[in-house]
């Protein structure tokens, strides 16, 4: 499957828009622009300017709406649909990323508990007050906290390696935990 290694983390459930840049948008559109195609979305570290090792967990993403064209490059609203495994990463000859991957279990959804509530309430806060990011999710889910961790996960400006820590745990306990520890810590809560 194509790969397209971005400093946005997307996980099943989530929405964003992606913007290729003009001098990628050649070669890495013509096999991913179109509406309902799907490819794997890798996080890879702000300051990685060229890919020679992504992490070894991606989320396969479905292109949502739209294709606009802009003077930065080609923006694509995508959606998080499963998480993979990359098993193998080759680079085609005509410079595209391909993967073969493996279907990893996505987290159960897990309902709100007095402990996790908070996390619900400030991140419904955060949404509304960043609408930019609010009107990707028209129908949030606050009493799912496997949902309201990974946008969590998503939003924060975490380092890409406590980031795949995370997402690469069978279940959403340990975020929730990590997120709740960190927001308080920083006073958000």
């Amino acid at each position: 499957m194509n790969v397209y290694p971005s400093t946005t983390h997307l996980l099943p459930g989530g929405h964003a828009s992606l913007t290729v840049p003009r001098d990628h948008s050649r070669d890495t559109l013509p096999a991913i622009a179109q509406k309902n195609d799907v490819f794997v979305l890798c996080m890879k570290d702000k300051d990685m300017s060229e890919v020679t090792t992504l992490a070894a967990i991606g989320t396969v993403v479905r292109i949502a709406d739209k294709v606009q064209h802009s003077n930065e490059g080609i923006s694509l609203d995508v959606e998080g649909c499963y998480k993979v495994e990359l098993l193998d990463l080759t680079r085609t000859n005509d410079n595209l990323l391909f993967a073969e991957i493996r279907r990893a279990a996505n987290w159960a959804p897990c309902p709100i508990s007095p402990s996790s509530g908070i996390l619900a309430s400030k991140l419904e806060d955060f949404l509304l007050s960043v609408p930019e990011i609010g009107q990707h999710y028209p129908a949030p889910d606050f009493s799912d906290a496997t949902w309201v961790v990974q946008r969590w996960i998503e939003i924060l400006p975490l380092d890409t390696v406590h980031k795949r820590m995370l997402i690469s745990q069978p279940t959403s306990e340990l975020a929730q935990r990590f997120l709740s520890k960190l927001l308080l810590s920083e006073n958000w809560i």
